[in-house]
């Protein structure tokens, strides 16, 4: 099913790519591991203070910090997979980089060594995704995270038998500024007009102006 503009690519087409069952994984052991790492920090934190003065309350402070950090990753780790699931691939490994940072300062270097091998494995799953696109009969056909608009019309019903058939309904408005659409700001590639939700969208960037 999709969600909103979006679409979920179809049950089993996600996993055919190596690379994208690669990034799910490395996603799935980091919040894993970015969960037990705060329990470990808080604890540790809350120990050091209590029965430390001093340095000890400094070590302390850091260990709340590995805690909150790891709080922020486990979250931040959640709702890039659903971007993965959602197909928005671009997208997510722009917002896998500041995590992967924070991983290899504050997540015991483990974590930011999983993120990096998730951030390697994007480039090849979103050419992939570029040729499954391609390969689906048109460079302007949706893909994943494009928006969803059908090429049919909708079927008019076969007149009964002795009553009138209904009138034709009027054509659709022609979107405007059609023969010379708005250009995309990021690309600067035209944009496509998608008269479902009545917009310009950048098939490119995968978002709409």
């Amino acid at each position: 099913m999709g969600q909103g503009p979006y679409m979920t690519p179809p049950g089993g087409m996600m996993m055919q790519n190596p690379e994208v069952g690669t990034i799910k994984t490395m996603f799935m052991i980091v919040r894993i591991l970015s969960m037990l790492v705060g329990i470990v920090a808080l604890l540790g934190a809350i120990v050091i203070t209590i029965i430390t003065l001093g340095f000890g309350i400094v070590f302390g402070i850091f260990l709340f910090i590995i805690f909150l950090v790891s709080l922020f990753i486990f979250l931040r780790i959640g709702a890039l997979r659903d971007l993965v699931d959602q197909g928005r691939l671009q997208e997510a490994k722009d917002r896998t980089l500041i995590w992967m940072i924070l991983g290899f300062i504050f997540g015991g270097v483990i974590i930011g060594i999983l993120l990096l091998v998730a951030y390697l494995k994007f480039d090849p799953a979103i050419r992939w995704q570029q040729q499954m696109q391609m390969q689906s009969g048109s460079p302007q056909q949706p893909g994943w995270g494009a928006p969803m608009a059908s090429p049919y019309g909708v079927p008019q019903p076969a007149p009964a038998y002795g009553v009138p058939a209904a009138a034709a309904p009027p054509p659709a408005p022609t979107p405007p500024a059609a023969a010379a659409g708005p250009v995309c700001p990021k690309c600067g590639r035209p944009a496509t007009w998608v008269a479902q939700y009545n917009r310009w969208y950048c098939y490119t960037d995968q978002q709409y102006l």
